[in-house]
Formats: structure tokens, C-alpha cells, sequence
């Protein structure tokens, strides 16, 4: 009776899969078009050779993997705030680096940002966020299913089932309450991603003086907080710092 009772519930469960199903497609498809994106966004100049360029290309080899190229970021009639990441997948996958980071930052410094960053894609972490949020999201929405008695034969309280358009600020709510608590989680994972990742790029590039003054210089200019950690997807600068100071005295 109760394997009855569960392949009855899983099957009134099916719209918790279908909108996350169709979530994660849109999460992928987003995805695949940032570069193309990007591209009608931002100019994107091919960096020629130099010490710069040799540099990534040797750490891509020590981590076996590769781009399709290094590209120079810029707006025109507009000074973009200082960044580097590596964005696409597969055939796609580039290094882009804004022309402000290339006038205010040394070569350690935008070294040891990639190194983070391509720690990301060999960690596979785009995907595994992916999926995560999807499997988060599945949770969060069947919890929302169980507490509107959508999977049982009790109405819900105060009111004469789901159907009952009275019951929609309580759905709302509920919503509301789902996307929060899925921003919650996910925030949490992300901020672990990152320490990895900069775990990752201290230990490929060995440069920690480097990677504290790029943090330094990345919360002055961008103007942020310091401190401020909460429920943001990245770490605060400070606990960065702290946290790569800490993997330092580890590694020695």
C-alpha cells in the first residue's frame, strides 16, 4: 500500500518536474548564448602576443586545457569596470579581459584572476551549478506541493483546495518563499565554489601576494564593502584574504 500510495504522489508531482526541467534549459541555453552576447555588447580585440599572453597560455597547458582565445573588452564612449573571466563552453570558451584591468593591474595580478577562474571550468562548476539549482529548485517545489496538500487528499486549511482562487496570495507567498530560499542555498554553494577556486589559483600560480593585492585593488575601485559577505553568491574580500592567507600557512 504505501509503494501505491508513492507512485500516486509521484505522479501528481509532475508539473515539479516539468518547471524545473524546463528551468534547466533555459539556465543552459543562457548560457551557451553569453559569448554571442557579449560580443554585441562589448568590442572584443584578440590580445597579440606578450608576456601576458605566454603566461596563460602555459598555465592552460600545466591544466590541459584551452581556449579559442584571449580577447581585450571594451565599450565604446565607456570605461568598464575592471574584470577577467573566462566565459562559453566547448568550441566557444574564451579568455576575455577588460582594458581597465589591463592598465591598472600586473601581469601576477590578472595571472592568478584567471587561474581562479579556469579553476571554474576544470572543476566543471558551471555545470555543477547547473544542476544543483535544478535539483534545489525540485526540492523547494515539491516541499511547496506537500505544504498546499497538493499530494494528499486533505484540502488545505481554510480553504477548499488548490483550485480556490482565495488561495492565491497563499500560492504567491509561497513563490516568493521558494525563490528565496533557492537563492539562499545556492548563494551558500556558490561562495564554496569560489574558495575552491581560489585555493585552486594559489596552488597553480603560488603568487598569494599577488592574488590579496588583486582583491585589494579589485573592492577600491568597484567600491565594495569589505566586509559585507551575507547572502551573496561570492565571498567578502576580507574572508577571501583571510582564507587565502590561511590556505598559504597550510601549504607551507
Amino acid at each position: 500500500m504505501q509503494l501505491i500510495y508513492l507512485l500516486e504522489a509521484s505522479l501528481q508531482m509532475w508539473w515539479v518536474c516539468v518547471f524545473a526541467a524546463l528551468q534547466l534549459l533555459v539556465d543552459i541555453f543562457i548560457a551557451q548564448r553569453k559569448p554571442a552576447t557579449l560580443s554585441h555588447t562589448y568590442t572584443m580585440t584578440r590580445l597579440e602576443d606578450g608576456e601576458l599572453v605566454q603566461r596563460l597560455q602555459l598555465l592552460m597547458q600545466r591544466l590541459s586545457t584551452s581556449v579559442t582565445g584571449i580577447y581585450i573588452l571594451a565599450k565604446p564612449g565607456a570605461r568598464i569596470a575592471p574584470n577577467a573571466f573566462v566565459i562559453g563552453w566547448g568550441r566557444t570558451r574564451s579568455i576575455c579581459i577588460a582594458h581597465t584591468m589591463l592598465e591598472r593591474f600586473s601581469p601576477d595580478e590578472i595571472e592568478v584572476i584567471l587561474a581562479h577562474e579556469l579553476a571554474h571550468y576544470v572543476h566543471a562548476d558551471a555545470w555543477k551549478y547547473v544542476f544543483a539549482r535544478t535539483g534545489v529548485r525540485m526540492m523547494v517545489y515539491s516541499l511547496l506541493a506537500l505544504l498546499l496538500g497538493d499530494l494528499t487528499d486533505i484540502p488545505v486549511y481554510l480553504f477548499d483546495g488548490v483550485s480556490d482562487s482565495a488561495t492565491m496570495p497563499f500560492l504567491l507567498s509561497f513563490f516568493v518563499l521558494s525563490w528565496l530560499l533557492t537563492g539562499i542555498i545556492m548563494n551558500r554553494y556558490s561562495r564554496l565554489t569560489e574558495y575552491r577556486a581560489d585555493e585552486f589559483a594559489l596552488r597553480q600560480t603560488g603568487k598569494h601576494l599577488a592574488f590579496k593585492s588583486t582583491m585589494v585593488k579589485l573592492a577600491n575601485i568597484n567600491e565594495i564593502l569589505a566586509h559585507k559577505d551575507g547572502y551573496s553568491s561570492h565571498p567578502s574580500i576580507m574572508s577571501r584574504i583571510q582564507h587565502a592567507e590561511e590556505f598559504a600557512t597550510r601549504s607551507i
